[in-house]
């Protein structure tokens, strides 16, 4: 009788943490995204790598010792306002980079970010990895939050991604690229 008690209770127990792991299951949570770093994890390049890079176009590069990496969802027409982000991944330095571009359509056109309930300003021209380690992690944030996003172009905004499916392509390789380098689990 007493270890039919006890199969009992641990069934019950075992059922229990499975019910509240599917009422509450945990959530991906942002780590120090602010503080910048591209150095990869072997397990986050390893995941990267076997699992999600086939959802990329690459552009291998041997004189760089590096791969480019592109969501072809993620690109913005010329003749539209938006930008999109691409990884570049320097497996024998174990370092990746995002970098951000514009449509062309803001290429010669000064603009700023509107990111949550601040302007966010951003010069292409002097632009570094840091900037756009920054630029792509307030970005992340705001669009996990769901915060308010935009381009301010003299006095009108648009959209940084002009169509849902842009903006889900960007927000996927955001999100892949700070899994990447540890920043996002």
């Amino acid at each position: 009788m007493d270890e039919k008690r006890l199969k009992r209770w641990v069934l019950y127990f075992v059922l229990g943490v499975i019910l509240l792991l599917v009422v509450f299951p945990p959530k991906n949570k942002v780590r120090n995204i602010e503080q910048v770093g591209f150095h990869m994890n072997s397990s986050d390049r390893l995941y990267f790598h076997n699992i999600r890079s086939f959802s990329y176009e690459r552009e291998e590069r041997s004189d760089w010792g590096a791969d480019i990496l592109e969501m072809e969802e993620s690109w913005v027409a010329d003749s539209t306002v938006g930008i999109h982000f691409t990884i570049i991944a320097s497996w024998r330095r174990e370092e990746a980079f995002l970098i951000s571009q514009r449509s062309h359509f803001l290429e010669d056109t000064e603009f700023q970010f509107w990111i949550g309930n601040s302007i966010y300003p951003f010069d292409w021209s002097t632009a570094n990895n840091e900037d756009h380690f920054e630029l792509g992690a307030y970005l992340f944030n705001a669009l996990i939050e769901e915060d308010s996003t935009a381009i301010l172009v003299g006095g009108t905004s648009y959209p940084i991604f002009p169509d849902p499916r842009s903006k889900k392509a960007n927000l996927t390789t955001l999100e892949d690229y700070f899994r990447l380098v540890g920043k996002y689990h």
